[in-house]
């Protein structure tokens, strides 16, 4: 789908414009690539949205714009990514901003640049919106101890994740403290909030995750959100501090529950998984898998969920568990004492809201209860 014709893009004289078009079409994402057109994703589809291509000195000279970094786009090109926010004025008074990245990339015989942008409510959600159960949205809020939202990237963890905070900070005076890179939501923005909330963007305001869990521990924070689980230092710390009193939390990139765990301790040397496995699980509190599938009418995403609550039983069945033997006897725990992503897509299926064919991906077929 193209859509060249529309009066305000053909009206647009610049990208502020043609994200500001985008934005008001529903778009999640915005691609910016060297000899392609601009390209949205919408509803989780992408689509060109300009039949002309922008050069690659063209998205270069948006990169220093957008980023207000004037060596960003030499720093891409080298092999670093870049990571900053950008913000528009869609309406009076009305702000949208993007969480962006630039990537080197290939350029007809040479280097070049490419950039997505990913649209950010000013807020995030209301928690009530999502309609959790309420077992799960208590165990979102533990006193202490270690939440995990996982999922592959584009799967709301950290929209889950910041109404998570929202919630608390509604309704509790706790001192929330952020490490994002970059911030997304606006948390200390909250209206009649009763949490102090601060947030710190990485390497902006604090030069690496690896030293912000010693950097929360002097600030006496009682809520953590550390944006991303990226390396084994800063996850070996988070899993500490959980420990001492605070209720920490944390985005990881898995396929599923079971497979958390497993995913973290590999960052560890040989020698060192099964004790961090011992340490992970005294700490954890909750895991919950995400994704996002299309609705069944093809104008929307609805989020499919897997979870395990860390209970007394469930830590007790893997406090001693070896780090080859942990998926399966993970898996087993998500069937016997958590909730299934196929549960999940059973659910939305019976009540319309997913395709036959979202639901066959995720139902296998021993265990599809609605075979005819």
């Amino acid at each position: 789908m193209m859509y060249p014709n529309h009066v305000a893009l053909r009206n647009a004289v610049t990208a502020d414009d043609i994200l500001k078009w985008a934005v008001e079409q529903g778009a999640s994402d915005i691609s910016f690539a060297p000899n392609e057109p601009v390209w949205m994703r919408l509803n989780g589809e992408w689509h060109p949205i300009l039949q002309q291509s922008r050069t690659n000195s063209e998205i270069e000279a948006l990169l220093s714009e957008f980023s207000k970094q004037p060596s960003a786009a030499s720093q891409a090109r080298s092999g670093q990514d870049v990571d900053f926010r950008y913000e528009i004025t869609v309406s009076r008074g009305k702000r949208v901003r993007f969480r962006c990245n630039a990537t080197g990339c290939q350029d007809g015989w040479g280097s070049g640049v490419s950039m997505v942008l990913r649209t950010i409510p000013e807020l995030p959600p209301k928690l009530e919106v999502f309609g959790l159960p309420a077992e799960l949205v208590t165990a979102f809020k533990p006193k202490y101890g270690l939440v995990l939202v996982t999922g592959p990237v584009g799967s709301g963890k950290s929209t889950l994740l910041s109404s998570v905070l929202r919630d608390i900070a509604e309704q509790e005076p706790k001192h929330i403290l952020t490490y994002e890179a970059p911030i997304e939501f606006d948390l200390m923005g909250i209206p009649e909030r009763r949490s102090l909330v601060v947030q710190t963007e990485v390497p902006r305001h604090l030069k690496s995750f690896d030293v912000a869990p010693r950097n929360s521990l002097r600030r006496a924070g009682d809520v953590i959100l550390f944006g991303e689980a990226r390396d084994k230092e800063t996850l070996r710390n988070m899993a500490i501090e959980a420990e001492t009193g605070v209720a920490v939390y944390s985005t990881v990139h898995t396929n599923s529950v079971a497979e958390t765990i497993s995913r973290i301790v590999r960052e560890f040397p040989h020698d060192e998984r099964d004790s961090m496995i011992a340490t992970l699980v005294s700490a954890m509190r909750l895991i919950v898998h995400q994704r996002l599938v299309v609705n069944a009418t093809g104008d929307g995403r609805v989020a499919l969920r897997e979870w395990l609550i860390f209970d007394e039983y469930v830590q007790d069945s893997l406090i001693r568990t070896r780090s080859e033997d942990l998926i399966p006897v993970m898996q087993e725990l998500v069937e016997s004492h958590g909730r299934p992503i196929t549960l999940d897509a059973i659910e939305h299926f019976k009540a319309g809201r997913i395709s036959e064919v979202e639901y066959r991906a995720f139902v296998p077929k021993d265990k599809d209860t609605l075979a005819a």
